[in-house]
Order: C-alpha cells, then sequence, then structure tokens
C-alpha cells in the first residue's frame, strides 16, 4: 500500500479543516492597528445591527491592510482633527447616497483607496456576519468634501 494517496487525504482534511474555521483575534498575528471598527459614541444600533446617528467628518483612506478572507478592513476613516492612531478600521465604502454618475462614484472610491484619500460627511454601521471574517465596518457616504 502507497503512503501517497494517505498523505494527499491528510492534507486535504487539514486545508478545509483550516480553512472552515474563521480566525480568533487572539490567533491573529499583531499588527499596528488603529481604533477597532466600531461605530461613533453617538450612534445607536437598530436590530439589523446597522447604527444610526448623525452623520461626521471623516478623512477615509487606505490602510494598507490586505485578507484572504472578506471582509477586509482595507479603509481607514480618520474624524476630523483626529491622528491616524484614532482611525477606525472599515470594510467597505458606501456612496449609494451621493447623488452622481457610476464614473464619478468610480473616481471617489479611487481617491477613498488612495493614501493621500478623500473628506467626507458619513456614518459607521455595522453588518453583522459578513463573511468568514466576522462583521463588517460600513462607511455610509452622505457628503464628500471636494
Amino acid at each position: 500500500m502507497s503512503t501517497s494517496p494517505l498523505l494527499l487525504s491528510a492534507l486535504c482534511l487539514g486545508l478545509v479543516a483550516g480553512c472552515a474555521r474563521s480566525a480568533s483575534p487572539e490567533s491573529a498575528p499583531m499588527t499596528h492597528s488603529p481604533k477597532s471598527s466600531v461605530p461613533s459614541e453617538n450612534a445607536s444600533e437598530d436590530s439589523a445591527g446597522t447604527a444610526l446617528g448623525k452623520p461626521q467628518s471623516y478623512l477615509v483612506r487606505d490602510s494598507g491592510i490586505r485578507c484572504f478572507a472578506p471582509p477586509c478592513p482595507s479603509f481607514l476613516a480618520v474624524p476630523s482633527g483626529k491622528s491616524d492612531k484614532e482611525g477606525i478600521q472599515i470594510h467597505e465604502v458606501d456612496f449609494s447616497a451621493v447623488v452622481a454618475t457610476q464614473d464619478k462614484k468610480d473616481e471617489l472610491m479611487s481617491a477613498a483607496g488612495s493614501k493621500s484619500g478623500l473628506k467626507v460627511e458619513a456614518v459607521i454601521s455595522q453588518r453583522k456576519n459578513a463573511g468568514p471574517g466576522g462583521d463588517a465596518s460600513v462607511l455610509n457616504v452622505q457628503r464628500v468634501f471636494e
């Protein structure tokens, strides 16, 4: 009997078991991270898991974080007048409330994903169970400052 099929089966089983588990914060590698992705203090949560509150000004930019499993905190929303250390990790930027053409919204998304960023007025909401990585923070843009 050959050991190759047995070894291949063990590797496949290990791969499936490893991918099925979501990483817990304790097992994740520690990197310098800003504040966790939590809605602002003046936001109240409804039963769907979204935050309802007063829009605030943020500088939203690329966080430099890349992930294998969604949701991924690819953006950093820094409240006006605060430092990057006080920024909030954002998984998704939603421009649906902004009245603009799709080309303009694509341009705004590119600016938000750049290192220099984009200044916006927005509300942060939470989407529960957004993927294998857990909950997602969504920056719901109300207005863009150009």
